[in-house]
């Protein structure tokens, strides 16, 4: 019996825009649903907050420019 590799663990060797587009839009998602609490909890400055979103979003406008 060979055991089957999980195709979710092993890196891609080519990873299309449309994924990394996709990959970069779920972390905005993420640090908009983490970062407020964050922030209520002090752990992290808004400010701080608000320029690590827009610096995914201005990942995620890069890849989008290049997609055309």
């Amino acid at each position: 019996m060979t055991a089957r590799r999980n195709p979710y663990l092993a890196a891609p060797r080519f990873v299309t825009l449309d994924r990394q587009i996709r990959a970069v839009e779920r972390e905005i998602d993420q640090r908009r649903e983490t970062y407020p609490r964050r922030v209520s909890d002090q752990r992290m400055s808004q400010q701080f907050a608000d320029e690590e979103i827009a610096v995914m979003e201005a990942v995620r406008d890069t890849l989008r420019g290049l997609r055309g």
